[in-house]
């Protein structure tokens, strides 16, 4: 099996890990991108809300005031009640002109409506009156209902306008009629380009009423109800999806991005939308610096992952990898001696408390317990030489008296101690037994264990075989000697009878021999 460095394996986790983070941070700022993209174009879309909102209400603002005012003036009051459309057609002009030649105010219209609701005079085209408005203006209508002033944008022949009503009352507070403010979105258009931004107030198609409207001011399904408009503007509005645009509330062209918001009348009916928009280039711009900040980020987390993942790599090799490698070579030279190669196991010093330096201090007590247990071990194994030494040579009273935390000495121990305890009871046995045959007395007999097998079996049952031989011979030896005693004394008295035949006839020979000489 091929080995696998423990730094390596952490080297590469690391850099996994490194990875992992830095494809995780990407992730995120792509979220974040994205969400910055939609950040930054509802914030478009609130700032542009929050400036048309602002400026309708500016508009409108002036639209009532003046038409309370005009409501107040005692010419058209008079007029009004008189039915002299010639002194209001005087007082109008002259309000007219002045306003024209002392404010911004140059497209403004005043109408004064009868208490029937008809046209009493058109400031613009004052010989157009008597037609009744009860079909189609609400807002007349309204004033009449309540009796009081109030703002609408409200639908005309050439598109959405906003006006301020108020209503006409004589000096005995009879409702005379109303007279209204009319004015179109030209200036706040204006204010909108000052900015660099554009403004389109379009009108729904299914509200428009006459012939003042043609195909040329028509985008999509809606007029356009200004005076001035940006024509690339309109030109690439109408080649997007609108109601998509009018859905999100927002959408980003090629050219422009746009922002969309419902026109209500004063029915609360969707009469229109409000398009404003931006060159998409500025948006882009803003886009771009909200996106700079997420790259920066993300570059300064590589950065520092990178430096972490090496730091960090850098701090394992000295601490851990030089920490496992004292282990390692030490764990070495322990094994070399607990293997007895050597006989003296230096400890390494221990400079730390983490884990590396905790094992390094229970391999240090380690050692030490092995050197006593194995120091003691030699003691009671050295005893074992000694006694079996003294075995050899046939001293069987000596015992292992060392003791060893080792249980495997211990039993031993133990064993030899039992054995050397039998075999001196063996030992004395024979020399006992033997003792008294070599003194003719071999009555007695060795007693044997029932433990004993094979060989020192054979010899203590030898001796008792030898015993019982010696002591038959004995008999044996007793019962010749009997019978030689008796056969010798048997010849003794043989002999004697002999001798004295032998002298006898000695005698009788001499006396045989005498005779014959």
């Amino acid at each position: 099996m091929n080995s696998e460095s423990i730094a390596n394996k952490i080297r590469a986790k690391l850099i996994l890990a490194g990875a992992l983070i830095i494809g995780l941070a990407a992730l995120v700022s792509y979220f974040m991108l994205s969400n910055i993209k939609k950040n930054v174009e509802l914030n478009a879309k609130n700032h542009f809300q929050l400036l048309i909102n602002e400026r309708i209400k500016a508009k409108m603002d002036i639209a009532l005031s003046n038409a309370i005012t005009l409501s107040l003036n005692t010419d058209i009051i008079l007029a009004l009640e008189n039915n002299d459309r010639d002194s209001a057609k005087l007082s109008l002009n002259g309000i007219d002109s002045a306003m024209k030649n002392g404010t911004s105010l140059k497209n403004v219209k005043i109408h004064i409506h009868d208490k029937n609701i008809k046209s009493f005079l058109r400031a613009w085209a004052p010989d157009k009156y008597g037609d009744d408005l009860s079909s189609f203006r609400e807002t007349i209508v309204e004033v009449k209902s309540t009796q009081k002033p109030l703002t609408a944008i409200e639908v005309g022949r050439a598109g959405l306008v906003l006006r301020g009503l108020a209503p006409i009352f004589n000096l005995e507070k009879e409702y005379l009629g109303s007279i209204e403010y009319i004015q179109g979105f030209n200036s706040i258009v204006a204010d909108f380009k000052k900015d660099n931004e554009y403004l389109l107030v379009l009108m729904d198609e299914k509200f428009k009423r006459g012939n003042a409207l043609s195909k040329e001011d028509q985008v999509s399904n809606y007029f356009i109800s200004q005076k001035e408009a940006n024509k690339d503007f309109a030109n690439e509005l109408s080649t997007i999806d609108i109601n998509k645009l009018n859905k999100d509330g927002y959408f980003s062209g090629k050219k422009y991005f746009y922002t969309s918001f419902p026109i209500k009348d004063i029915k609360g009916r969707v009469v229109g939308i409000y398009v404003i928009g931006e060159d998409i280039k500025k948006f882009n711009e803003l886009l771009d610096d909200s996106s700079q900040i997420i790259f920066i980020m993300l570059g300064i987390m590589v950065i520092l992952t990178i430096v972490f993942t090496f730091i960090t790599m850098y701090l394992f090799k000295k601490i851990v990898t030089n920490g496992i490698k004292k282990f390692r070579d030490n764990f070495a030279y322990f094994l070399k001696f607990v293997s007895f190669k050597i006989n003296t196991f230096h400890k390494p010093a221990v400079y730390t408390n983490d884990e590396i330096g905790q094992m390094l201090i229970m391999l240090n007590e380690a050692a030490d317990v092995f050197d006593k247990k194995n120091k003691e071990d030699m003691k009671v194994i050295g005893e074992i030489v000694l006694t079996m030494d003294k075995v050899e040579q046939g001293i069987y009273k000596c015992r292992i008296r060392g003791n060893s935390d080792n249980p495997m000495i211990m039993t031993m121990k133990t064993t030899i101690n039992k054995m050397l305890d039998v075999t001196e009871n063996n030992m004395s046995e024979l020399v006992r037994t033997l003792g008294h045959y070599a003194n003719d007395d071999f009555k007695d007999k060795v007693k044997i264990s029932q433990n004993l097998k094979e060989n020192l079996l054979e010899v203590m049952q030898s001796v008792n075989k030898l015993g019982d031989a010696l002591s038959n011979n004995a008999r044996t030896n007793l019962e010749n000697g009997q019978v030689l005693e008796e056969n010798s004394n048997t010849m003794t008295s043989s002999m004697q009878n002999l001798a004295k035949k032998a002298n006898d006839q000695a005698a009788s020979l001499e006396e045989t021999a005498a005779a014959v000489e």
